[in-house]
């Protein structure tokens, strides 16, 4: 499913010899090497599970490398990651505008929508046998380009008119 045999690690590095602070050296080596591994399409699941056993580190630690091996690869393409999703948005567009399956432009709306924060927050609720209980994690994304204009917007009583006229006619 992978591509890899079971058990097989993904991190190609040798663990670390010595003890104590991790060298520039081995950090630089790590964030190429988590560069190879997002490359391969790997999930930062995968990612966490194996650097975190490999090297020993924390998986926030795992998370830094991920993050500076995203900006790496940004930094090689030339672009800003603004550029990018505009290109992905144009290509996409001319997928939906093509002959193309309705499978494939489906999945270019969707990454359309996905691309421009569209969806609402993903939300991961995880149970906790602490105090607290259950924790919710959010992931909001939230892009404000102008005011908005109360002339524009559809106030409440709009939708409950739609709600009304949904529940008569069911």
């Amino acid at each position: 499913m992978n591509g890899r045999a079971s058990g097989q690690p993904i991190a190609a590095l040798p663990a670390r010899t010595h003890h104590g602070r991790t060298t520039t050296d081995e950090i630089n080596a790590r964030v190429e090497e988590v560069g190879r591994l997002l490359a391969l399409r790997r999930t930062r699941t995968q990612i966490h599970q194996e650097a975190t056993k490999r090297w020993g580190c924390h998986w926030q630690t795992v998370n830094r490398y991920v993050r500076r091996a995203r900006e790496n690869a940004m930094r090689a393409l030339g672009r800003t990651k603004e550029d990018c999703i505009s290109q992905a948005i144009a290509f996409n567009h001319l997928v939906m505008q093509s002959d193309a399956e309705w499978r494939d432009k489906l999945a270019a709306h969707r990454d359309n929508n996905e691309l421009l924060g569209l969806y609402p927050p993903k939300i991961a609720r995880l149970k906790g046998s602490g105090p607290g209980g259950a924790v919710e994690i959010t992931n909001r994304t939230v892009i404000v380009e102008s005011p908005i204009d109360p002339e524009e917007v559809t106030g409440p009583t709009r939708a409950q008119d739609q709600v009304a006229a949904v529940r008569r006619a069911g």
